[in-house]
């Protein structure tokens, strides 16, 4: 069991559109966005890594959360794992949070990336 509900309007997470996820890697913040209804896991990396694993492992959390929390079976093998390159890109080594933040905020809007390296120009007052 991989969630718990906790004050959510339905039972699943998988009744979104879209889940738009943070992701840590040690020392390097990243974004994965799972579209629901368009069966694809996205990851969003400022330094334009690509993480397969971390991928499948998401995959395999909506199929368990859908026979969990559903009580059914989502098949996800034919759904898309996709490393989008035409996003902002980091020009240092330490303002990955910024760009997983501005990633997030702009997918969970579902606007275009309308930000660059220029840190100052994008933090919030």
């Amino acid at each position: 069991m991989w969630c718990r509900p906790a004050r959510q309007a339905s039972s699943s997470v998988l009744g979104l559109d879209r889940i738009v996820l943070p992701i840590h890697q040690g020392v390097h913040w990243t974004c994965a966005v799972v579209d629901i209804q368009g069966k694809a896991v996205r990851y969003y990396d400022s330094l334009m890594g690509e993480d397969a694993v971390l991928a499948r492992h998401l995959l395999r959390w909506v199929e368990d959360e859908s026979a969990d929390k559903l009580k059914q079976r989502w098949d996800t093998s034919k759904w898309a794992i996709e490393f989008p390159k035409n996003i902002p890109r980091q020009r240092n080594g330490c303002d990955c949070g910024v760009f997983a933040i501005m990633f997030a905020d702009r997918l969970g809007l579902g606007v275009p990336f309308d930000f660059d390296q220029v840190v100052e120009a994008i933090r919030w007052t």
